[in-house]
């Protein structure tokens, strides 16, 4: 490293610094309702870890999750009573403890609420949300519901007014693309509005070892080509179309499932980081053909672990992806199967345009710039 680096590094650590010490009179109090491997759990401590040591986590556990032993970080704050829609309707009655609890030790702090469906618990004026998805895509469509399940988009309709009550009346709003960004105005709102990309856990990385290494630690086949795909089963997520690329490629392919499984595959479910990390370096391309997303996480987690990606040609990704990704019609399998090989084609080329691409969303820029915000935030409202 030459001085020119070194005195970048130092200039940005002085201004780090100056941001914590500043930032020290309040507390940053983090907002969550969801437990690991839950990707709004692993934002939450994203959060707590920037503003850290001066920040708390309290996780509002709701019922489904009381039998749970999950090891996590946090306050957990159990509810009044489990019926849990009524937290929705009556939020401070059903989460009192959190409330009390800001109320009595942390009445000046900032609160930041990580998930844009969450009704507020306290009257603190120094709040923000984070929302990580496109509102019109999220309550106008039915691309965030599970096939055939009706519950969900009566549940859809009525989060949409939780949103509009709670976030649109929020002075402060965090997105985590561009393109969130410029929903969120486009639905109406007024206040401030800040876009600051996600980064990737630490836990993904390249291991720098031979793929069959990883592979017989893991029982995977040595002689595959493996593409790993990572969701759940909503509609957007489109895993139609990758149980259509099972159907279309020759024997040389295996896929492998994370989330909810699919037939003639290797799945896995309820994983740790660590091991998904062995995962990603086990595969030879992931393949991410959803209909929509806010940012795109897996995508950066395997730029992180240099694994070529196949994505949908769409908005956010392109965003993040920049000409790191292989881009393809979420609509045709036969476009999907031709990206697949051409990124394991083109890997060499592809890490070395990930190599520069992930440099834009490292751990260290995420907090400088989320420590801005909160800066920001207590100085507006330092006078009331």
């Amino acid at each position: 490293m030459d001085n020119t680096d070194n005195s970048d590094k130092n200039k940005f650590i002085k201004e780090l610094n100056i941001i914590v010490k500043h930032m020290i009179k309040s507390k940053i109090i983090i907002i969550n309702q969801s437990l690991p491997p839950k990707s709004t759990y692993e934002y939450s401590k994203l959060l707590y870890d920037a503003a850290s040591p001066n920040s708390k986590l309290i996780n509002l556990i709701n019922p489904t999750q009381l039998t749970k032993n999950i090891e996590h970080l946090g306050i957990d704050i159990e509810p009044r009573i489990k019926k849990y829609s009524l937290y929705y309707l009556f939020p401070k009655l059903y989460y009192r403890k959190a409330q009390t609890l800001i109320k009595n030790n942390y009445g000046d702090s900032i609160i930041h609420y990580s998930l844009q469906g969450m009704p507020r618990i306290e009257n603190n004026k120094k709040y923000l949300y984070s929302v990580h998805d496109n509102p019109f895509k999220i309550y106008n469509t039915n691309l965030y519901n599970y096939e055939g399940n009706k519950i969900e988009k009566i549940k859809n309709r009525f989060l949409k007014s939780v949103f509009n009550k709670y976030v649109m009346t929020s002075k402060y709003i965090i997105t985590n693309t561009n393109y969130v960004r410029k929903s969120v105005i486009k639905w109406g709102y007024k206040g401030y509005i800040f876009h600051i990309s996600i980064p990737p856990s630490q836990n993904f990385y390249n291991m720098k070892k031979t793929k069959n290494t990883i592979r017989k630690q893991l029982g995977l086949p040595e002689n595959k080509k493996l593409l790993l795909s990572i969701s759940d089963n909503e509609i957007r997520k489109n895993i139609k179309l990758v149980n259509e690329l099972n159907n279309i490629m020759n024997d040389e392919y295996k896929i492998i499932r994370v989330g909810s499984p699919l037939p003639n595959s290797i799945n896995f479910k309820n994983i740790s980081e660590e091991y998904l990390n062995l995962i990603y370096n086990a595969a030879d391309a992931l393949i991410f053909p959803s209909l929509e997303e806010g940012e795109g996480i897996p995508i950066l987690e395997a730029f992180k672990t240099g694994l070529p990606v196949v994505a949908s040609d769409i908005e956010p990704f392109k965003e993040i992806g920049g000409d790191a990704v292989i881009y393809i019609d979420p609509l045709n399998p036969k476009s999907f199967y031709n990206g697949v090989k051409e990124a394991i084609n083109s890997r060499e080329q592809l890490i070395e345009n990930e190599n520069i691409q992930i440099n834009k969303f490292s751990f260290d820029i995420f907090r400088k710039q989320i420590m801005s915000v909160y800066n920001k935030i207590n100085d507006d409202t330092k006078f009331y």
